[in-house]
């Protein structure tokens, strides 16, 4: 995380307007430079950044930022190579998920034939926790783990469900997938 968030505050400023190529890697710059209205038009949408929330580090081992906007939240991700430049640099918008009640986890079951889209797990706590995606017929499928105070992504469909958990039985959380990129925080 070091000097990551003053890198990206930077950025989202410059992108705006006319950003700095020079703190980019070559082929960082190329796309930045190629989608570059784009990302204008998004930000000016946006308004300006208030909030730079710290999520993570991603599996490639970028980190990762919920930015708050006026307008609504994106999830931006960077990564500084070892000379400080920005070697990668990625956003979505960002869909905060509202915990499904874990009361109800027995009767909760997939939707098939949503449309694709992806569910990131971000656990806050100090314990392994299992990552299961509930099938149709309500079984839970074992889908990896998520170590403490990391995040993983899955790729999925909206309306699937997915519990985080210390196993099968004992649900610490469960999530619905939503259009968009989908956050779920466990703490």
């Amino acid at each position: 995380m070091t000097g990551s968030e003053a890198v990206l505050r930077r950025l989202l400023k410059e992108l705006r307007t006319a950003p700095d190529y020079a703190h980019m890697i070559p082929t960082l710059a190329r796309t930045v430079r190629a989608s570059l209205p784009e990302i204008q038009w998004e930000l000016a949408s946006l308004g300006e950044a208030k909030l730079f929330e710290f999520r993570g580090v991603g599996s490639w081992g970028e980190n990762v930022y919920a930015v708050h906007f006026p307008a609504g939240d994106a999830e931006w991700r960077i990564l500084l190579n070892g000379d400080g430049m920005v070697a990668e640099l990625e956003h979505h918008t960002l869909e905060q998920a509202a915990p499904l009640p874990v009361t109800r986890f027995g009767s909760l079951r997939t939707k098939a034939g949503g449309e694709p889209t992806t569910i990131e797990f971000l656990n806050r706590t100090g314990n392994v926790l299992r990552v299961y995606r509930i099938d149709e017929d309500g079984e839970p499928r074992r889908q990896g783990t998520v170590e403490p105070h990391r995040m993983v992504t899955r790729p999925t469909h909206v309306s699937e469900v997915w519990m985080i958990g210390k196993d099968a039985l004992h649900p610490v959380t469960v999530f619905e997938a939503t259009p968009g990129l989908t956050a779920g925080t466990i703490n």
